[in-house]
């Protein structure tokens, strides 16, 4: 393996948050927080990586006794180690494994491992130098990782710290800054190196330069000052974080131009970091340049030019550019102070000019690489957002259909219920009102079968007292006329009034509708006495009984039957001969 490679499987590890080799705890099961389970299994797979038995062993105990999202996470770290040693995957430009795994992370809603394959996938495009994408993908990676809906993101500190990092080297010192405030927020759950407590000190630093870098001294101060609180230890490296602290407090006091306290602290750090010169070769050239350029404000050039010379030995190994751009104008105006030759003034400011020109470019790709990563960033989400926003309104528009739709057949059934239910009471009306009229007409037909048989009762009656009479007359003369009094009287009784004869019609009417409606209608001229003789007629009653009811002869009777006759013919629907 490259040493690219190495540095890139590191992180990997530390990511899964490992900590010191020394602890070796591998109750990986134990562990109930999803975070704390993952570091514990990435601890085991740890220890057995080299040994194909155990490994093997290994990977089947996790697949059957753990989480099974605990075995997509074993077989991408077998397969992404594998990828390493044999072909070197951030050579290769080899991001299909990441792709690989994101969907399968994305099926088991595994944010975590979500946000964690993209910042691998975000550093291995920083070692491939591919610097826009990575910072892209950063992005991603705290985009996913902040949608755990426990909240157990908060554990991975490193996670945060690791972007603050990435951004404040390419001068992003607004993220820069959030990520290191919310890494701060962790507590610190995965240091990396927790023996030391590491990763507490460098994130404090980190916030302290970000407010420096943003012009806010009171801020710069308050984080530098917990950075050297917490580096008050035994430790090797707690003696480095203090030089480092120290020196930040003197740059802040350099920027606001106080030189006496800043030269008291750049002299205190310099102390401090006495012996550790090979871990701090760019921080060395800047100090000393710096501490060049207050002497040469207080009129030492002899100690501005000793400390230059100071410097002359990182030279070689300088990391940045701006190390020695800083070095080079401090050493120009060294010269300029000292009255040097033009030639060496000249060369110092062709330096100066060199080294700007440099740092000017990086300083524009840099700037060139966030934009670019953000605009990327930016459009991506935007298009996730159109899409989102797109599949919301469609399963809005889908659901209002469904919705219109129950309602539609709501109404419909409710509508043909209530439907329904207005024929059936129609019917039920309808029937009740047929029942009704066929009660009133077989009632009128029986009144008026009671009536003919009324009549034909007294007209027999008649008939049988006109024989009694007719019997009395051959027997008496002497009560003749009494007799025919009586005879009359009878013949009266019998005789229709006009209230008889509405009571008769209305009940004529009710048992044949339309009657003599229709007779009236069809033959206009016929007249009252006429049309009583067909209702009469109608009733099957013979002359005897019309004359009766009339109160007329059976001659007028004949004559009366003889005109209808004539006027509506043989219609037997009205007439029966």
């Amino acid at each position: 393996m490259t040493s690219i490679d190495k540095y890139i499987l590191s992180i990997l590890f530390t990511l899964f948050f490992l900590k010191s080799f020394g602890q070796s705890d591998i109750d990986w099961q134990s562990q109930k927080e999803y975070i704390d389970r993952i570091y514990r299994l990435s601890n085991c797979f740890r220890l057995v990586q080299n040994d194909t038995k155990k490994l093997d062993s290994f990977t089947r105990v996790v697949k059957e006794k753990g989480h099974p999202n605990d075995a997509i996470h074993i077989a991408f770290l077998r397969k992404y180690d594998s990828l390493v040693q044999k072909h070197g995957l951030t050579l290769n430009h080899n991001f299909d494994i990441y792709d690989e795994f994101l969907e399968q992370a994305k099926t088991i809603k595994d944010q975590f491992f979500v946000a964690y394959l993209l910042q691998s996938k975000a550093q291995t495009y920083r070692a491939c130098a591919e610097f826009t994408k990575a910072l892209e993908y950063y992005l991603y990676a705290y985009e996913e990782i902040v949608k755990d809906p426990n909240k157990q993101y908060f554990k991975s500190s490193y996670f945060f710290h690791e972007m603050g990092v990435q951004f404040f080297e390419f001068k992003d010192y607004e993220k820069a800054l959030k990520f290191g405030l919310i890494c701060h927020q962790t507590n610190y759950h995965n240091d990396p190196n927790a023996k030391v407590k590491w990763l507490i000190k460098a994130n404090t630093n980190l916030i302290g330069e970000s407010y420096r870098k943003l012009n806010k001294p009171d801020s710069a101060f308050y984080w530098y000052n917990k950075c050297l609180n917490y580096s008050q230890g035994k430790f090797l490296f707690d003696t480095l974080w203090q030089g480092i602290a120290t020196n930040c407090f003197a740059g802040v006091f350099f920027d606001q131009k106080k030189y006496d306290s800043s030269l008291i602290y750049y002299l205190k750090s310099v102390s401090i970091l006495k012996g550790y010169g090979q871990y701090l070769v760019d921080h060395n050239i800047n100090t000393y340049a710096t501490i060049a350029e207050i002497h040469l404000q207080k009129n030492n050039p002899q100690q501005a030019a000793a400390f230059l010379k100071l410097a002359e030995p990182y030279i070689p190994i300088k990391e940045f550019n701006s190390s020695l751009l800083h070095y080079y104008k401090a050493l120009f105006q060294l010269s300029r102070y000292q009255k040097a030759s033009e030639e060496v003034i000249l060369k110092n400011l062709d330096s100066v000019n060199k080294y700007q020109q440099i740092v000017d470019k990086e300083l524009d790709e840099k700037q060139k690489i966030i934009a670019e990563a953000n605009i990327a960033y930016n459009k991506k989400v935007y298009d996730n957002k159109l899409i989102q926003e797109k599949y919301i309104a469609t399963r809005i528009k889908f659901y209002a259909v469904i919705i219109i739709a129950l309602l539609v057949t709501v109404l419909a059934i409710l509508y043909a219920k209530r439907r329904n239910l207005r024929h059936q009471l129609q019917q039920q009306q309808a029937l009740r009102e047929k029942e009704k009229a066929k009660e009133a007409l077989t009632l009128a037909q029986t009144q008026l079968e009671d009536f003919a048989k009324n009549i034909h009762d007294k007209n027999q009656l008649i008939e049988q007292f006109t024989l009694e009479v007719e019997n009395l007359k051959l027997q008496s003369s002497e009560r003749a006329n009494e007799k025919e009094e009586i005879i009359d009287k009878l013949k009266q009784s019998v005789i229709l009034t006009e209230a008889d004869w509405q009571n008769y019609k209305t009940m004529f009417d009710k048992a044949y509708p339309q009657f003599a409606d229709t007779i009236k209608m069809q033959f206009p001229s016929i007249t009252t006495g006429e049309l009583r003789y067909l209702m009469f007629n109608k009733l099957n009653l013979d002359n005897k009984e019309m004359a009766a009811l009339l109160g007329i002869s059976l001659e007028a009777i004949r004559n009366l039957k003889f005109r209808v006759k004539n006027k509506i013919g043989t219609n037997t629907e009205f007439f029966e001969a």
